[in-house]
Order: structure tokens, then C-alpha cells, then sequence
């Protein structure tokens, strides 16, 4: 959902990493808990045009200025909308855990192993956050990139695929497998 928010505001592509850990697993999720409202930031002007592609959107300038708009939208979402959470905030630590991704899922499954919750964590006094990335300045460069780079990906794969499938000689990829082979046993 905060993919999709992002990329309604900032224009910014969104792809979502898919790893077997997380993917080859089941869980039951509450819709009506998950956040469906964001805040638009309102210190964020967008440039003439807006932020999003459009037809005939050629490699120029033009697009790379507006990706720099793009990025500069993404911070502002990011600072707006944090994706970070304290877990068990205490705000008289001097230690505290910070856990990110799967890593995140894997400590709270220790912590039921242990017979710990989140309450026992913040009764002791550790705090505990769930964080992307180590700032909001870093991911909110980070983030964007990292998307774009999954459907660059996606993208290239498709092409590779399709351009690998051609034929641009007449002849079968099997005929043009077997002429070196022919022409040297003529030899």
C-alpha cells in the first residue's frame, strides 16, 4: 500500500522484491488494520507538467530533471509517512534493538521462543524499532532506486527473451547450429 501511495504522489515507478523466505509462507492479515490513508506533504511544489511519464516522453533533459523532481518528491513522502515503527519505544534507553526486514520476522519469532513479548521488551526498558533503511534521507534515495532497478530487470528479462526468440537470418536457430559444425567436417 505504501508503495502504491508513493508512487501515486511522486510518479516514481514500484516494484516489490519477492524472496522464497517470505514468499513460501502464510499468514492471515487483517485488511481493515492496514493503512489506506496518506498524508500528502505540503511543502512539496511540483514542478510545471507534473511529475508523472508521458507521451512522447523521449531521452532528453526534460527527463532527468523531472527525475530529480521525482526523487526530491519521494523525500518529501518519506519524511511525511515514515515506513519506520518503534515496535516498544523507551525513551530512557542506553540500548535497544533495530531490526530490519526478514531479520525483523526472525527476531520476533525468538522472542515467542523465549516466551518475550513486545510488553516484557518495553517493561525491561529495551526498545525496539523496525526500520528500511538507517534514515529517511537514505531511503528515501534508496528506495525509489531500488524499484526502478526491479523493473529494469523485469523489463530487460522480457526483451532478452523476446529478442532471443528471433530470427533475423530466415533460417531456424537449429539449421544455424548445425552450419559450423557442417562446414567443418567438409573440410
Amino acid at each position: 500500500m505504501y508503495g502504491w501511495a508513493l508512487s501515486r504522489f511522486s510518479g516514481a515507478w514500484v516494484g516489490y522484491k519477492a524472496i522464497s523466505e517470505t514468499v513460501e509462507s502464510g499468514s492471515t492479515v487483517d485488511l481493515d488494520a492496514l493503512q489506506t490513508e496518506w498524508q500528502a506533504p505540503q511543502d512539496f511544489t511540483a514542478p510545471a507538467g507534473g511529475l508523472h511519464n508521458r507521451w512522447p516522453d523521449l531521452p532528453s533533459l526534460t527527463i532527468e530533471s523531472r527525475m530529480h523532481a521525482k526523487l526530491d518528491a519521494v523525500r518529501h513522502f518519506a519524511r511525511v509517512n515514515s515506513i519506520d515503527k518503534w515496535i516498544a519505544p523507551s525513551p530512557h534507553a542506553n540500548v535497544g534493538i533495530v531490526t530490519c526486514g526478514k531479520a525483523h520476522l526472525d527476531l520476533m519469532e525468538t522472542l515467542r521462543h523465549l516466551d518475550l513479548t513486545v510488553t516484557d521488551l518495553e517493561a525491561a526498558g529495551v526498545p525496539m524499532a523496525k526500520v528500511i533503511f538507517v534514515s529517511h534521507a537514505v531511503g528515501a534515495v534508496v528506495l525509489p532506486l531500488m524499484l526502478f532497478h526491479q523493473i529494469q530487470l523485469m523489463v530487460c528479462a522480457a526483451l532478452a527473451q523476446r529478442w532471443g526468440a528471433r530470427d533475423t537470418s530466415g533460417e531456424t536457430r537449429a539449421a544455424s547450429r548445425e552450419r559450423p559444425a557442417a562446414a567443418v567436417a567438409r573440410r
